[in-house]
C-alpha cells in the first residue's frame, strides 16, 4: 500500500530551500521553467533569506551537502534542524500560505494517486532487498528542489519526492496528471534508492571493495556531478537496472524507452551491461541461488 499525501516537513524544507542560493544554482548549467507554486514560493520567501534556518542550510550547500540531506533531517525530526524549520514557518507565515496554495498541491495528490494506486511496489523491493518498508510515502514536489527526485527512508518507512518532468526551455513542467509513466518510474526508482542508500550505509565495505574498480568505468560528468560519492553512484548504476526491470514490468516497453533514451543522451554506456547484470541477479534470487545484495553489489560492479 503506497500513501500519496503532502508531507508539512517537507514542504516547508522546501520553502528554507526558496530563500537560498540554490534557486540560482539548480538552474545551471540549463536554464528552465519551474512549476509556479515554485515561482510563487521563492517570492513569498526571498526576503527571509537571513533567517535562521535558510543561513543554515545555505552553508551547508557551500560545504557540498547533498539538497536530499535536509530532507532526510526534517523526516527524521532532527531536533535542532526542526527547530530552526518551526521558525522558519513561523517568521514566513507559512500554514497561512499554504492554506491559501493547497488546492494544486492537492491536484497533485489525486493525480499521482491515480497513476500508482494499482501498482505493487512493495513485492518488487523484496524481491531486490528482501524486504520492504511497511510504509512507502509519495509526496508531489511542486516547489524545490525543481530539478530532480529522491529518496529517504527512515526507520521502517521510505519516502519519494517526486517533481513534474521538466519541460522544453521557460515553458512550465508537465502536469503529473498528463505523464503517469514519468510518475511511476520515478517513485520506483526513489524507493530504490532510498533501500539501496540504506543497504550501502551499512556495508560501509562494499564502498572500499568497489572503489577501485570505479576508477575504470566510463561515466558521464553529469552521473559524477549529480552524484559526486562513489556510494551514490554505485547506487545509481544499479537503480538503473531495477528501474528499468520494473518499468517493463508495468508498462510494457517503457523500460527499454527510458534505458535506451538515458544511454543516448546522458551516454551511459554501460546500460545495458547493468541491465544484464540486475537481471541475472534476480534470475538467480528467484531460484534461491543468489547471495543477499550486499555481498552480491562488488559482483556486479566486476561485470560492468
Amino acid at each position: 500500500m503506497v500513501t500519496v499525501t503532502i508531507d508539512s516537513r517537507i514542504r516547508n524544507t522546501s520553502a528554507v530551500l526558496a530563500a537560498t542560493s540554490w534557486v540560482v544554482t539548480e538552474q545551471k548549467p540549463l536554464p528552465r521553467g519551474v512549476h509556479h507554486e515554485a515561482a510563487s514560493l521563492r517570492k513569498h520567501v526571498e526576503a527571509l533569506n537571513q533567517a535562521d534556518a535558510a543561513t543554515h542550510i545555505q552553508n551547508d550547500l557551500e560545504t557540498g551537502i547533498e539538497v536530499s540531506a535536509f530532507f532526510d533531517r526534517a523526516l527524521a525530526d532532527d531536533e535542532s534542524f526542526s527547530k530552526r524549520l518551526n521558525d522558519f514557518s513561523a517568521k514566513a507565515n507559512l500554514d497561512s500560505y499554504w492554506k491559501e496554495h493547497n488546492a494544486v498541491w492537492n491536484e497533485s495528490v489525486d493525480a499521482v494517486h491515480q497513476h500508482i494506486k494499482d501498482v505493487d511496489f512493495a513485492l518488487f523491493l523484496r524481491e531486490v532487498f528482501g524486504d520492504a518498508p511497511s510504509e512507502l510515502i509519495v509526496h508531489p514536489n511542486l516547489a524545490y528542489p525543481t530539478t530532480h527526485s529522491f529518496g529517504i527512508k527512515i526507520g521502517d518507512r521510505a519516502y519519494s519526492i517526486i517533481v513534474p518532468r521538466k519541460a522544453v526551455g521557460e515553458s512550465p513542467p508537465w502536469p503529473f496528471a498528463d505523464d503517469r509513466e514519468h510518475v511511476v518510474r520515478l517513485v520506483i526508482h526513489d524507493f530504490c534508492q532510498a533501500m539501496l542508500d540504506n543497504v550501502i550505509a551499512q556495508n560501509p565495505q562494499v564502498v572500499t571493495a568497489t572503489a577501485p574498480k570505479a576508477k575504470d568505468l566510463i561515466l558521464p560528468d553529469e552521473l559524477r556531478t549529480t552524484h559526486p560519492s562513489w556510494a551514490l553512484q554505485l547506487a545509481e548504476l544499479f537503480n538503473y537496472g531495477a528501474t528499468t526491470l520494473f518499468m517493463n514490468r508495468i508498462i510494457p516497453g517503457s523500460g527499454d524507452a527510458f534505458a535506451l533514451y538515458e544511454r543516448r543522451t546522458k551516454h551511459i554506456l554501460i546500460m545495458p551491461t547493468i541491465i544484464e547484470a540486475v537481471m541475472q541477479y534476480l534470475e538467480r534470487k528467484a531460484k534461491g541461488n543468489a547471495t543477499p545484495l550486499a555481498e552480491y553489489l562488488p559482483q556486479f560492479i566486476d561485470q560492468l
